[in-house]
Order: structure tokens, then C-alpha cells, then sequence
């Protein structure tokens, strides 16, 4: 496998399909771009794989990503990130949001905060937890804001937590 191969692979699955309709064969391969990076780290990798998020968790491949992404330069991961938290779909949203978690910045507290208006409960608890590992004390009064409209009793619970976490640290 080589750059063009791998990226091509990436860029012709724009999301993957989601892991019930997710062959064996298409997840290998994925596997194997993966593992090409790995080795030979690209920042031309960071975006195709970001919208390269299916349904679920492609088959437990998805978790591993955020490897890839740990041997490249940090700002160009963020930068990538704040764009595809904002994406139209939500599998891309959701493992945006928790590889955002691995990747605490300021410019991403927006996208996050964002999320915590779709009506998704996923999606919340990824911006959640990604919004306390910001460190951020700023978005307390939002996470409170949230607090007040949010009707789910774990994600309140998970709010008030966070909201406690991020005053502890002023």
C-alpha cells in the first residue's frame, strides 16, 4: 500500500457503512490504512478519516484511529476537528466529539458546545466529556445553560460533574 492507495481507499468511504452493513473485507482494509499510517504519518490523513466515521464503532476500529492521530502535528489535528464536529453526520459528529476529548483545545469548546443542542443523546455525552478535558472554566455558565433545558437525568448528572471538574480548576 502506498499514500495515493490509501488515501483513495479513505476518500471513497465518506462515511463507512454503518457496522451492520460493514463487511469484513471493507473493515480489514480500513484496518490496513490505519496501520499504513501508523507507520507513516500524514496529515493528509486527518480529514478523510474523520469522514470516514460509520454507524457505530467499525467494528472496534474506530477506537484506534486516535493513534494515528497522536503522532501528528496537534494544531492540524484540532484545526480538522473543529470542522468535522460541525459535519452533517452524525457518526462523524460523535467520534469527532470523542477525539476531541484526546485533543483539548479552545477552538474546539464552540463545535462542542454546539452539540449539546442536537437532540442526540450520544452526541451530548461526547461533547460533554470532551468540553471538561478542555479545561475550559468559560463554557461553565453554557454547561449550565444546558442544565437548565436538558430533560435526561444521566447527561444532567454528567453536566453538573463537569460543571464541578471546570470550577475546581479556576
Amino acid at each position: 500500500m502506498n499514500l495515493d492507495e490509501a488515501l483513495e481507499f479513505l476518500l471513497s468511504h465518506q462515511p463507512l457503512p454503518a457496522d451492520r452493513e460493514l463487511n469484513e473485507v471493507t473493515i480489514q482494509k480500513y484496518d490496513e490504512v490505519r496501520r499504513f499510517f501508523l507507520a507513516k504519518p500524514d496529515v493528509a490523513c486527518i480529514r478523510p478519516f474523520l469522514g470516514s466515521f460509520g454507524e457505530g464503532d467499525g467494528l472496534g476500529v474506530y477506537q484506534l484511529v486516535g493513534d494515528v492521530f497522536r503522532r501528528l502535528p496537534r494544531t492540524a489535528v484540532v484545526d480538522a476537528l473543529a470542522e468535522s464536529l460541525m459535519s452533517r453526520c452524525r457518526s462523524v459528529c460523535y467520534w469527532s466529539a470523542q477525539l476531541a476529548a484526546e485533543f483539548p483545545s479552545a477552538e474546539l469548546v464552540r463545535p462542542l458546545l454546539g452539540l449539546l443542542k442536537v437532540d442526540d443523546y450520544d452526541l451530548k455525552y461526547a461533547a460533554l466529556t470532551a468540553l471538561e478535558q478542555s479545561g475550559s472554566s468559560a463554557v461553565v455558565h453554557e454547561i449550565e445553560e444546558f442544565l437548565s433545558r436538558e430533560n435526561d437525568n444521566e447527561l444532567r448528572e454528567l453536566a453538573q460533574e463537569v460543571v464541578e471538574s471546570l470550577e475546581g480548576r479556576i
